[in-house]
């Protein structure tokens, strides 16, 4: 065992960017802790700046093939379930990665490691087998119902889970020990809680450009946009009528090629009150004033919409770790699933126009009742012994 002399609580969180699914919970426990336990959490991704083909692959990778080669991403999904597969993009990942993670836990001297993304997991463990074995390693899935196997490759450490389905099957099908594993609402900001005050709302109609009395769709898929938007764009304003109070907000995040496009569109459709938005920082505020969100199944977003209380349409998911997502959302009815493009803009305006159809998705969500508790989260992180 390598020197190490801790001298404070400090812990390792560690991400990739695939996503905001694996960086926005890490953040949010990374406030709590530093706010109520006085503990440093050093937030940062697991790959070694080095390392440009280990981070291209998972992280361009995933953000090209989840958004524009979606079969793709389902067949590497698939042979990467393969045990031989995975012991070898296994090794790939872990050695330059855990010589890296060494330096990091001893330049910081870190206390406790929770890893946020499964191929930074190896390699943490081993790391922290060099360094100091008695630091506590905890493994947080950050997919709620259905996740890779790549994130039991570390049997023997401490597991966050979203969902008491996801524990069974860790348990029955991964042979994870059940008291190692904590199971908790998934983690969200507290600014997605409900809001129900009208003049709260009001002024976020009115910040967003939103006349008071129309309902809003929302067409929003993360930082890379939603997939297929500007044709449901286009599906909405056909239906749209002359001087109906509906506003369409489309979130295209960092997707220019998408934006250029419903820009034209928003001209084009002059009679309809679309805005078009890049990369935006206040998602709440977009989510609460829609009557209805078209997105996509990623687990941030959905959480974030029910937590609002809103129904949500799902035009597409990612195969395997996504599917158990739309399974939840269409088992407790508050949201639809279709890839058809006419068919989800159907659905949004008639939760525009229907009021009974409307209210009854309210009902279910209000029984739903989504909260997170990043409180109990973090007193699980800081009292996880070895």
């Amino acid at each position: 065992m390598e020197d190490f002399q801790p001298q404070k609580e400090k812990y390792l969180f560690l991400y990739l960017n695939t996503g905001n699914g694996h960086k926005a919970p890490a953040m949010a426990l990374k406030e709590e802790l530093e706010k109520y336990y006085n503990i440093e959490v050093v937030l940062m991704p697991g790959f070694a700046p080095k390392q440009v083909i280990a981070r291209s692959f998972f992280e361009d990778g995933y953000h090209a093939t989840t958004a524009a080669m979606p079969a793709a991403y389902s067949a590497f999904y698939d042979i990467t379930t393969n045990k031989i597969v995975l012991r070898l993009c296994q090794a790939g990942c872990t050695i330059v990665t855990q010589f890296y993670l060494r330096k990091i836990l001893k330049q910081h001297q870190i206390t406790k490691v929770v890893c946020f993304h499964f191929a930074v997991g190896p390699a943490a463990k081993r790391a922290i087998q060099a360094v100091n074995p008695k630091i506590p390693y905890i493994v947080n899935i950050t997919d709620p119902f259905t996740a890779h196997p790549a994130w039991y490759l570390v049997k023997n450490a401490n597991f966050i889970a979203y969902s008491a389905r996801l524990k069974e099957e860790m348990v029955q099908n991964h042979g994870i020990n059940a008291n190692k594993i904590g199971v908790f609402p998934f983690i969200i900001g507290s600014q997605f809680f409900c809001e129900n005050d009208a003049n709260i709302l009001s002024r976020y109609k009115s910040a967003n450009g939103i006349p008071p009395e129309n309902k809003c769709i929302l067409l929003a898929g993360g930082g890379e946009g939603l997939p297929g938007a500007a044709k449901i764009l286009g599906e909405l304003c056909r239906r749209i009528e002359p001087n109906e109070k509906i506003s369409i907000i489309a979130v295209c995040g960092r997707n220019k090629s998408q934006n250029a496009i419903m820009q034209k569109q928003a001209k084009i459709h002059k009679n309809v009150d679309i805005h078009v938005l890049g990369f935006v920082e206040n998602m709440h505020e977009l989510i609460k004033i829609s009557d209805c969100v078209v997105t996509k199944a990623g687990a941030s977003m959905m959480m974030q919409i029910l937590a609002c209380q809103k129904p949500s349409i799902f035009t597409t998911y990612i195969h395997g770790q996504e599917k158990g997502n739309i399974e939840y959302v269409l088992q407790n009815g508050v949201g639809w699933f279709s890839r058809s493009p006419k068919t989800n803009a159907n659905t949004a305006l008639r939760l525009c126009r229907d009021r009974d159809f409307a209210q009854s998705a309210a009902i279910r969500l209000a029984k739903l009742n989504v909260k997170p508790d990043v409180p109990k989260i973090a007193k699980y992180i800081v009292e996880v012994e070895k």
